[in-house]
């Protein structure tokens, strides 16, 4: 079942994913000044159809290859608890707080090119149009 969190909310979801303790896999995370971390992915969710992450999710890695393309997989890391919190203060930046555990599972995952926003507006446009768009 998907728990829909309020999407008449005025500010964001601040979703913090982090490891649940220390677990193999600790020297994949390490943060801007080379230190282990706990935390593995923040992300702040404007949609208007909130939802929970679900236990056994994957979060998701992005790299850009030397062709300059990006690339997107699944990770090793899998959503093991998922805990809500509502943000208190006028002065927050958030509505609510989503913690989610991570455990590592490691998976064999093929990077897979990340479409550019300019084909897939030109994929839009053919879908709606019946008309072929030509890069130029």
């Amino acid at each position: 079942m998907t728990t829909k969190i309020n999407s008449l909310k005025s500010k964001p979801t601040l979703k913090i994913y982090r490891t649940d303790g220390a677990q193999a896999g600790w020297e994949k995370r390490l943060d801007a000044i080379g230190s282990g971390t706990y935390l593995l992915h923040e992300e702040m969710d404007y949609s208007k159809n909130r939802t929970l992450p679900k236990i056994g999710d994957r979060l998701g890695e992005s790299k850009r290859f030397a062709d300059g393309e990006i690339y997107h997989r699944q990770s090793d890391w899998l959503v093991a608890k998922v805990q809500s919190y509502p943000a208190v203060g006028e002065d927050c930046d958030w509505d609510e707080i989503i913690l989610c555990y991570c455990q590592f599972e490691p998976i064999e995952s093929k990077w897979e090119r990340v479409a550019t926003l300019e084909e897939i507006v030109a994929q839009q446009v053919a879908k709606d149009t019946g008309l072929e768009v030509v890069k130029s």
